[in-house]
């Protein structure tokens, strides 16, 4: 701040100038607090907008995958021994030729494991896991994923703070930051639906964009390390078209 008669500096906290003894006003003072402070409270404002605009569109995606694992029947099982073999056999032989595919969604292009299916809708890209085990929903937003890693510890408060959050057990949850086809993740693990398992992932993508991801897994069982690598790696290997 600069003294409003001679022009010299004067230090925060000071009450005259120490160049001409002129003293310095409170609303002089007072300017100056505001001004310091006004950036970190652009930034506040603009981190909890971002973090409310992607969990928004997670509860839109936790949403669309129970009601997907909902709908899914079992598959009828083998009546003895000899048709379990045989149908083994077949599917060993129909892996053999499989071979990735590519799914673009929102200006990006996706690779799909062989033995992964995945399918567009509107806003929300769905993948499938062997045997649809697991099922994944990707998203896209606009925004700054350093800028959540900064809040990683605000992450799971968050979350639990939304609408509707009542009907999940966060007791367990843990948010770290892992790398997945060479990017990073922002993941929140072990959330608790009934029997359902979830994951709430935020992910690097290019031009200034987020990948939002979910991915549950059924039955009351866990997802492995094994099923995060399967969903994550595609996602990872996302890549804008030109």
């Amino acid at each position: 701040m600069k003294c409003a008669n001679c022009g010299a500096e004067i230090k925060e906290g000071e009450k005259f100038c120490t160049k001409c003894g002129t003293a310095v006003s409170e609303k002089a003072e007072v300017l100056q607090n505001n001004n310091l402070n006004e950036p970190a409270n652009q930034r506040r404002k603009s981190h909890a907008g971002l973090i409310a605009g992607i969990f928004a569109l997670v509860l839109i995606a936790i949403f669309s995958i129970i009601v997907v694992l909902g709908v899914k029947t079992d598959e009828e099982q083998p009546t003895n021994n000899e048709e379990s073999s045989a149908e083994s056999i077949n599917n060993n032989e129909a892996d053999k030729t499989k071979q990735p595919t590519t799914t673009i969604f929102n200006g990006y292009t996706f690779t799909i494991p062989a033995d992964c299916k995945a399918s567009a809708s509107g806003n929300q890209l769905f993948v499938y896991g062997p045997g649809s085990k697991w099922v994944g929903v990707v998203m896209m937003q606009e925004g700054s994923y350093d800028t959540l890693v900064t809040m990683k510890d605000q992450i799971k408060a968050a979350l639990s703070a939304q609408e509707g959050a009542e009907n999940y057990d966060m007791s367990n949850a843990i948010t770290e930051e892992k790398t997945y086809g060479g990017k990073p993740f922002l993941i929140t693990k072990n959330i608790k639906s009934g029997t359902y398992n979830l994951d709430i992932s935020y992910g690097k993508a290019d031009d200034n964009n987020i990948y939002v991801v979910s991915i549950t897994k059924s039955n009351g069982t866990e997802l492995t390390e094994s099923e995060r690598i399967e969903m994550y790696s595609v996602v990872a290997s996302g890549q804008k078209n030109a």
